[in-house]
């Protein structure tokens, strides 16, 4: 088993607190396990700071150079939320938070195969900090499901989109999707370096569809 990475320093609702190692490195959305008793949690990391034990005087004084105070002056906080829990071999929502103290952990590869989030449609690898893991993407039978994508300008969402729509024309006739390209990204990749869109795909003009506003219709495309 892996070194532990830190350990949890409070709880409210979904949300954990936990203190994080010296040299340890995380990033925002990196996924994390939290082992507690007979139940292992999942968190996804959403927020950290830095800060110090001491007063703004002697904060002051320190980074004069006039006082050295122990290496337990400062620390380094990191809050996630839960979004699973692991007990025996079930998983499900939390049902409870983890203990003070519980230790903290990476992802590892068997964490990934808990998760559960490969899938026939390709769409990534799970980062874990430098480490690259399983794959991860949607299944076949959750495409005719509501799904939604949420993220901040320049997250990906265009690309995860692009990389969707070409493993669903890549499966066609398996797979069947109408695509709205209002802006015209996914068609031809704009705001994407390099640029590529649909209309680059290998099938694109055998399995593909393609309307334009330009006669007098909105631009959709319908895989075949």
């Amino acid at each position: 088993m892996s070194e532990s990475i830190g350990f949890v320093c409070g709880t409210k609702g979904d949300s954990v607190a936990f203190f994080l190692n010296k040299e340890v490195n995380l990033s925002f959305g990196q996924i994390v396990r939290i082992d507690s008793d007979e139940r292992s949690f999942y968190a996804r990391v959403v927020n950290a700071e830095s800060s110090s034990t001491l007063d703004t005087i002697e904060q002051l004084r320190e980074a004069e150079g006039r006082e050295a105070y122990g290496p337990y002056s400062a620390y380094r906080s990191v809050d996630a939320i839960l979004f699973l829990e692991k007990r025996a071999a079930k998983a499900r929502s939390p049902t409870f938070n983890p203990d003070y103290r519980d230790k903290v952990y990476t992802a590892s590869e068997e964490d990934c195969s808990v998760l559960k989030l490969s899938g026939a449609l390709e769409l990534g690898r799970l980062r874990s900090g430098e480490q690259l893991l399983g794959s991860a993407g949607i299944s076949i039978e959750a495409i005719p499901l509501m799904m939604d994508m949420f993220g901040m300008t320049g997250s990906g969402k265009t690309n995860t989109e692009l990389i969707l729509n070409a493993q669903i024309i890549d499966r066609s006739p398996e797979t069947v999707a109408i695509i709205f390209d209002f802006a015209g990204q996914l068609l031809d990749g704009k705001g994407i370096k390099p640029q590529k869109g649909l209309k680059d795909h290998a099938l694109f003009h055998s399995k593909v569809r393609y309307y334009s506003a330009k006669d007098k219709k909105w631009p959709w495309a319908c895989t075949r």
